[in-house]
């Protein structure tokens, strides 16, 4: 869906990168941008297997450049990429359930209030959506709901990481 008349340009944007190195896990890298109606609209996204840093600082840069977002976060468990790429760092930690489900709730409220919204000509936007639509909470050994970590979540968490700058605390 392209942009309709009404909306006038973007107040802000942010770009997610969630980093990968195998196969199963690629990296990704999500552009999130505000335009002045509220909405949240999924710009663009890129994945690529194997980790290689300097084509994800290519992508990332390249982003900046065409969207004029200087600003995002990285995979909380990959500092020193965001140090390199002038990112910030998404909360969390190794064990840090709460982190997910935190980013979970900012885009549920987003979503809930129709507001957040998919750019669906765009490259790499439909990887971002079926990401999404898949993304999980199981039951864990105690019972308890937590989000799943499956298999192809990496786009929808590069978008989590940019709503986490977006909407989230500092």
């Amino acid at each position: 869906a392209q942009m309709e008349p009404l909306a006038l340009g973007w107040l802000d944007g942010a770009i997610g990168v969630d980093f990968g190195a195998s196969d199963e896990h690629p990296s990704a890298v999500a552009v999130v941008m505000q335009d002045t109606l509220g909405r949240m609209w999924i710009r663009e996204g890129w994945s690529d297997t194997g980790g290689n840093l300097a084509k994800i600082e290519t992508t990332v840069e390249h982003f900046k450049r065409k969207y004029k977002v200087y600003k995002g976060r990285v995979d909380p468990h990959q500092s020193v990429l965001a140090q390199r790429l002038n990112l910030n760092v998404a909360i969390g930690g190794s064990t840090a359930g709460a982190p997910t489900e935190f980013r979970i709730g900012i885009a549920n409220g987003i979503i809930e209030d129709g507001y957040l919204w998919f750019d669906a000509d765009a490259p790499g936007v439909y990887d971002i959506w079926t990401s999404m639509r898949a993304m999980r909470r199981k039951r864990d050994a105690r019972g308890r709901l937590v989000y799943g970590r499956d298999i192809g979540d990496d786009p929808g968490q590069a978008v989590l990481y940019a709503l986490e700058e977006l909407r989230g605390d500092p």
